[in-house]
């Protein structure tokens, strides 16, 4: 669905009219305590909020819009979104563009900001009442799994390490980044820091640059460039279930939960004589990860081995775990809330921990490997068949 936006460089937020809102979903979420300015000094309330995928150019994002009654366009893009994109607008050119492709440029429709990008709604699950407070009380059971200040586990079942083909010194040139890059960088070398996830080091034999990889919500996450770490490095060969087969056996559920672990990698230790080929540099200084990293050649093989550690004797008979998603399957529901407390209680022995609000529980139908699984069979997810038809 193309949907013409008006650009509102006035406006701190973006907005929807109600009536495509409607169009879009049935009903959208309340909000409460927010307040809009207007020009003439007055204030003015939303109706509710509404999360939409939408595409902007190559740019795909989650967004949140601010729902009114009477707006005089259909959707307003303010300024919270143009800042989440990193869109830079050449009004006087009639086109704009993303800092990650510079040389390709999209057109205005005018000069006075009007353009048209691809909208797709996000579908809204809700739960009866009473199933919520049964999740919440699966959660307030186990406190060290679902931990509500966002801190990560660290499991003893397992840690990753690096062998090589061949012992030689990997040293690249420094790389200097842009200032507003080389801030969020520093930015997330602290945090990382502080969550005891990676050392200072003062000096080291192998040495990797960071590269950063765009995010769905348009910022930027920090990876490392392992490239000439991964050439030398055995390979680690972990068989992992096929996407059909899991795809055949969740046909025999009835209820659907996807768990997701928080930043799952970052959960496992590196083997204490692997950490010396994770150091990477930057602004002339050097650290080394002490979990294991995204990047490695063998993490994925690593991970795997874990869940399937963790899940042994259930998996293929509840549950599956893919990457680092599980979804737990079940005809009925009180069978479903014993599965989940089952699985839960395997995390919670294994030292690791979930992000409940990326987590789904007891769906009748949930978007996995890219198709819809629902009581009634598997398919293609709708906008998977519209990418492939257009």
């Amino acid at each position: 669905m193309s949907i013409p936006a008006f650009l509102d460089n006035g406006s701190a937020h973006s907005l929807i009219r109600k009536s495509l809102a409607l169009k879009l979903f049935k009903t959208f979420q309340p909000v409460k305590n927010l307040k809009l300015m207007c020009m003439n000094g007055g204030t003015i309330k939303p109706l509710g909020s509404l999360n939409l995928n939408i595409q902007i150019g190559h740019k795909k994002l989650n967004h949140t819009f601010l729902v009114f009654e009477n707006l005089p366009f259909p959707l307003f893009i303010g300024r919270d979104l143009k800042r989440r994109s990193d869109m830079m607008i050449h009004e006087n050119a009639n086109k704009f563009w993303f800092p990650d492709m510079p040389d390709v440029h999209y057109s205005l429709k005018n000069i006075k900001g009007k353009f048209v990008f691809m909208l797709e709604p996000t579908k809204i699950h809700k739960l009866e009442e009473k199933v919520v407070h049964r999740v919440q009380r699966l959660l307030d059971k186990f406190p060290k799994v679902a931990r509500k200040d966002g801190s990560l586990g660290r499991t003893s079942i397992i840690k990753h390490k690096i062998e090589l083909t061949e012992e030689k010194p990997i040293n690249v040139a420094p790389i200097f980044y842009p200032p507003k890059y080389s801030k969020e960088i520093s930015k997330q070398i602290k945090d990382l820091l502080d969550q005891g996830l990676i050392r200072e080091v003062n000096n080291s034999e192998y040495n990797a640059n960071i590269v950063l990889a765009p995010k769905p919500d348009g910022k930027v996450r920090m990876a490392i460039g392992y490239k000439r770490l991964n050439a030398i490095t055995k390979n680690n060969f972990y068989p992992m279930h096929k996407a059909s087969f899991i795809l055949k056996r969740l046909r025999n559920g009835g209820y659907y939960s996807k768990i997701d672990l928080r930043s799952g990698f970052w959960q496992i230790l590196m083997d204490e004589g692997s950490i010396k080929y994770t150091t990477f540099d930057f602004e002339g200084k050097l650290y080394q990860f002490l979990v294991m990293p995204f990047g490695l050649k063998n993490s994925p093989a690593t991970f795997v081995s874990l869940m399937n550690e963790v899940l042994k004797g259930i998996i293929g008979d509840f549950c599956f775990a893919y990457v680092d998603d599980i979804i737990v399957y079940s005809k009925t529901l009180d069978e479903h809330f014993k599965h989940l407390e089952e699985v839960f209680k395997r995390l919670e022995a294994a030292g690791l921990t979930i992000n409940a609000e990326k987590c789904q529980f007891c769906l009748k139908e949930v978007s996995f490997l890219g198709h819809l699984v629902t009581q009634k069979g598997i398919k293609m997810q709708p906008e998977k068949v519209r990418a492939i038809v257009d």
